[in-house]
C-alpha cells in the first residue's frame, strides 16, 4: 500500500503505483457522487431547459449577421416564429423557435432524416428550443455566435 502524507498525497520517493481501495470505501464515495447528483436535480441545476425566445435573441442576432423573414413555410415548424440568418461569410441559418425543447428536438430529427437521406450532414442543429438548419456546414465561429446570442 503507498504511504501517503496527511494531505492525501503519496510521500516523496514513494514509487508503488497501487492504491488500496477497499469495497466500503468505494460505495461510501459512489453514494456521495449520488448525493450531489440528486441536490443538483432537486435544485433544478445541470439538467435545466432553456426556453430562447425570438424577440429577446433578435437584438444580439442583428450584430452578427443580416436577419430577414424565412424563405420558408412548413406547417408545424417554428410555432414561435423563424428568421433567416445571413452571416458575412456567405452561410445562411434558418432558424426556428418552438415552445419547448420536445419539439426542436422533432424538428431536428425531422430536417437531419432528410438531408442524411441525400447525403448531406452536418447541417442541422438544436439549442433547447430552437432548430437551426444551415445552408453549407457550418463552422465553430457561426455555430458560437449563433448559440451566444439567443437569449430567454
Amino acid at each position: 500500500m503507498r504511504q501517503l502524507d496527511g494531505h492525501g498525497y503519496p510521500q516523496s520517493g514513494d514509487t508503488t503505483s497501487t492504491v488500496s481501495c477497499d469495497a466500503g470505501s468505494m460505495r461510501a464515495s459512489v453514494l456521495a457522487a449520488v448525493a450531489i447528483a440528486l441536490a443538483f436535480a432537486v435544485a433544478g441545476c445541470g439538467g435545466s431547459s432553456e426556453h430562447y425566445s425570438l424577440q429577446a435573441s433578435l437584438p444580439c442576432l442583428h450584430t452578427v449577421g443580416n436577419v430577414a423573414e424565412p424563405d420558408f413555410s412548413l406547417p408545424n415548424i417554428a410555432h414561435e416564429g423563424a428568421l433567416r440568418l445571413d452571416f458575412a461569410d456567405g452561410n445562411t441559418a434558418a432558424v426556428a423557435f418552438e415552445t419547448s425543447a420536445t419539439d426542436a428536438e422533432k424538428d431536428t430529427k425531422s430536417f437531419a432524416k432528410l438531408f442524411d437521406g441525400i447525403g448531406l450532414t452536418g447541417l442541422v442543429d438544436r439549442y433547447e428550443t430552437v432548430a437551426v438548419v444551415w445552408e453549407t456546414v457550418p463552422t465553430d465561429v457561426q455555430k458560437g455566435a449563433l448559440k451566444y446570442c439567443l437569449a430567454a
